[in-house]
């Protein structure tokens, strides 16, 4: 069906008419096609509704015959989203919009109507951030800002419509950081990476029908590759890395379906493995065996469960017996054992509280199968030491220790289940006193100081008066050098013997009145009294004088009764006499 109408337009005085023609092409009663005629009857425009919505979404105009562009909305959304442009019936230019009528791609064509240049907006921010290149209708190269900052990051090369190279700048610095290059059907045939943007590529990609085959990673970029890592299937099946950069593999990975099975490594750079690990289906590590003194033998094995760590043994003696076991609780350490005589029976056993720091350790010194010392720790470290050293089943012996330094030991030596003996190791001046409570009264009987390891003091209560009434001074080689006694109870050291490099008394000293004068003095030889001065009236000069044999015998005296300084009485022991 065709219909038609005229509209009168005023033309110089003379009575023009505009016509539209209509027609329903398809015979469904609605007009789908409008042909616009000017005066001169000459076609100008035709509209055409191409889905039979009764919209008009097609346009083309025409002018002198020819068309000039064409319109479309192809999407039927009401809008204009296609231009074509004709000069001389040829199509040289197209010119898309999206729904918000912006200008999205213009493409321009050569002269035999192909594809010469496009130009496309991606994401509609108003400029053309991606630019395809044709030759012969085919595409030759792209170039694109991915990234929408105004700046090229993307280079294309194409042949026979297929990519052939591809690179980027990912991060804008004006620096390439990946090339692809592609095979002729435009698989992935290599690529090259600069994974740490320095501006150097360090990691080359190969690839087999598309599919990445191995990839090599030269991190110091010196020529020779730390990383080599082989794929099938895309999915990585071998890896072998250089961890100290000398030219060597030392760690060797096995994976399946990308899930690491196994790893070997020599963790000390010798050219041999010493350190094997085993994964789980899950990549977990369940096991791993070392070398870790580096000998040629395994000497220590962890065991895990989900990647968590629940047991390891260990040869920390180097025999080849693994007598060292250690036990984990919730991934931390929790017991560990030591069976230093192989006999199958812990001789050693440490636990450990849940922050993995040492609450008490038991062991049996004398591998006799019952344990006999007992170490307590603290939050300082090492706080008592207990011991069975006699294996009668009582503690005899105590530490105890303030910040891992000992500063007192008690020790039941005769097994009565009482201390007898206690060590101080914090008394100023003296890096241990030692004191011996025979009766447990409280009050030592001996005490003993030392410096470093030698005696240099030692005090005495001889009568159990809990008082001390004798003191005894040694040199730096342990030889007495003097004793200081408290004769007859006074409370006060009175008498004084000084020693020679034999340890033979010299000489003594005494005070009879308690008046820090002395009034008495002893002369030995060979360790025997061969003489005595006295001073009985303490003006501190002495008035009796005795001599003694080699049997230390009396054998004369002599007094001084004016106390002028001159005896006034000799006694002769053996002729009993007296003469003045």
């Amino acid at each position: 069906m065709i219909s038609m109408a005229g509209i009168c337009l005023p033309l110089g005085g003379n009575t023009a008419m505009a016509i539209e023609v209509k027609r329903d092409t398809d015979n469904d009663g609605e007009i789908d096609q409008i042909i616009h005629l000017d005066e001169s009857q000459q076609m100008v425009m035709i509209e055409a509704d191409t889905n039979a919505d009764t919209v008009m979404d097609y346009f083309q105009y025409i002018q002198e015959g020819k068309v000039v562009r064409i319109e479309q909305d192809s999407d039927f959304d009401h809008k204009i989203d296609v231009k074509n442009y004709f000069v001389e019936e040829k199509f040289i230019r197209q010119e898309r919009f999206n729904q918000e009528e912006q200008l999205i791609e213009i493409i321009d064509l050569d002269k035999e109507e192909q594809p010469l240049k496009c130009r496309r907006d991606t994401n509609g921010d108003g400029r053309f951030n991606l630019v395809l290149h044709y030759i012969a209708g085919k595409l030759s190269s792209s170039t694109e800002d991915t990234d929408h900052d105004g700046k090229v990051n993307m280079w294309q090369s194409f042949e026979n419509d297929m990519i052939v190279e591809r690179k980027v700048d990912e991060d804008g610095d004006e620096l390439l950081d990946h090339i692809i290059k592609f095979d002729s059907e435009g698989l992935p045939l290599s690529s090259s990476l600069d994974t740490d943007k320095n501006g150097s590529m360090e990691t080359f990609r190969s690839y087999v029908e598309g599919e990445l085959s191995e990839e090599k990673r030269d991190e110091d970029e010196d020529g020779r590759y730390e990383t080599i890592t082989s794929f099938k299937d895309s999915l990585p099946v071998s890896q072998k890395r250089d961890m100290n950069l000398d030219g060597d593999f030392d760690i060797f990975t096995t994976l399946k379906n990308g899930i690491p099975t196994t790893q070997d490594s020599d963790d000390n750079f010798d050219g041999v493995l010493d350190r094997f690990v085993f994964f789980d289906d899950e990549g977990l590590v369940k096991e791993a065996r070392e070398d870790s003194q580096h000998t040629g033998h395994v000497d220590r094995i962890w065991y895990f469960e989900k990647g968590i760590p629940t047991k390891i043994t260990c040869d920390f003696d180097g025999d080849a017996f693994l007598e060292t076991q250690i036990l984990y609780k919730n991934g931390k350490m929790h017991l560990q054992t030591k069976d230093k005589n192989k006999d199958g029976t812990p001789d050693t056993r440490s636990f450990f509280n849940d922050e993995e720091k040492k609450e008490r350790v038991e062991t049996d010194s004398d591998l006799d199968g019952r344990f006999d010392t007992w170490q307590i720790f603290g939050s300082e470290g090492l706080a008592r030491v207990e011991k069975d050293e006699d294996g009668n089943g009582q503690v005899d012996l105590v530490e105890l220790y303030t910040a891992e330094k000992i500063e007192k030991r008690m020790k039941d030596e005769d097994s009565d289940g009482r201390f007898e003996m206690t060590q101080w190791f914090n008394r100023p001046e003296w890096s241990m006193v030692m004191e011996i409570d025979i009766d447990h009264d409280g009050y030592p009987e001996t005490r003993s100081f030392f410096d470093e390891t030698q005696l240099k003091k030692k005090e005495i209560d001889n009568n159990g008066d809990s008082k001390i009434d004798r003191r005894v001074f040694y040199d730096e080689s342990g030889k007495i050098i003097r004793i200081e006694r408290d004769e007859g109870s006074t409370g006060r050291m009175n008498t004084v013997w000084y020693y020679n490099s034999d340890e033979k008394a010299i000489r003594a000293e005494k005070d009879n009145n308690l008046d820090g004068e002395i009034d008495v003095w002893f002369h030995y030889k060979n360790n025997l009294v061969t003489s005595v001065e006295e001073d009985t009236n303490f003006d501190g000069n002495p008035d009796l004088w005795e001599t003694y044999d080699e049997s230390e015998a009396l054998i004369q005296r002599k007094r001084d009764l004016d106390y002028d300084g001159t005896p006034d009485v000799i006694e002769e022991n053996r002729q009993d006499s007296i003469s003045s």
